[in-house]
């Protein structure tokens, strides 16, 4: 369950425990800015002891938005690499073992070339990021210039990652996002097309790779490379 941290970390580890959630992922700062709280909130030490008391793990962190690890362009490169070193590095002190992050757009350099910035991106990052957190890169739909919409793509990451950075390629996870799947055209929408997609994905990456997995229906047609957020059985995947 993602949770609003508005009005504190701590309510929304009591929120987590009314709602039965036994997980939770959160913003650490606004998603749709580069600028980032230069010291956690001051209620983070007794949010992280009232999780680990009422047993809600992982707690996840959503990086900014604005992160593109496929993209060239400055200062928008090196924004993305140091903004999303910096959720690493202060993941601990919100008790998070997990950073979620949207890949990215290749913008016009090509498929293959994103994929290479990426995989140098993540290696960087990971080599300097503390041992107990994982990074996670969420699929994509796929509109327009985006990567890692396929589960070949995702594949490649990771194989590129490991050549790169063999010592910390153990860090590296990834999120599937339900409706990015179906905008994707994974159809999902009963439990053997749904199987199908997993098996894959457990084929080429591994489910030891799959600590994340992001439940929204969709607005939007199977293989339209759309994005459009539903409730859960609310939308075409049902």
């Amino acid at each position: 369950m993602h949770l609003a941290v508005a009005r504190g970390l701590l309510p929304a580890g009591r929120r987590a425990r009314q709602i039965g959630a036994t997980a939770l992922q959160i913003f650490s700062d606004n998603p749709t800015a580069w600028r980032r709280r230069p010291e956690p909130p001051a209620d983070a030490p007794a949010f992280v002891e009232y999780c680990a008391r009422a047993g809600i793990a992982p707690i996840a962190i959503h990086a900014s938005y604005l992160i593109n690890l496929a993209g060239t362009a400055e200062p928008f490169a090196s924004q993305s690499r140091a903004g999303l070193s910096y959720e690493l590095q202060r993941a601990p002190a919100y008790g998070a073992t997990l950073v979620n992050t949207h890949i990215g757009s290749h913008r016009g350099m090509g498929r293959q070339a994103g994929l290479t910035r990426i995989a140098e991106n993540v290696a960087a990052i990971l080599g300097a990021g503390p041992p107990g957190v994982r990074l996670v890169l969420e699929n994509a739909s796929g509109g327009g210039d985006q990567l890692g919409s396929r589960i070949e793509e995702l594949a490649q990451i990771l194989e590129r990652v490991a050549i790169l950075s063999p010592g910390h390629v153990e860090r590296l996870a990834f999120c599937l996002d339900t409706a990015h799947l179906w905008g994707a055209g994974y159809d999902i929408s009963d439990a053997r097309r749904a199987r199908l997609v997993i098996d894959r994905f457990a084929e080429l990456v591994g489910l030891d790779r799959l600590p994340l997995v992001h439940l929204n229906d969709s607005r939007s047609p199977l293989g339209s490379r759309g994005d459009r957020h539903e409730h859960v059985g609310a939308g075409r995947i049902g």
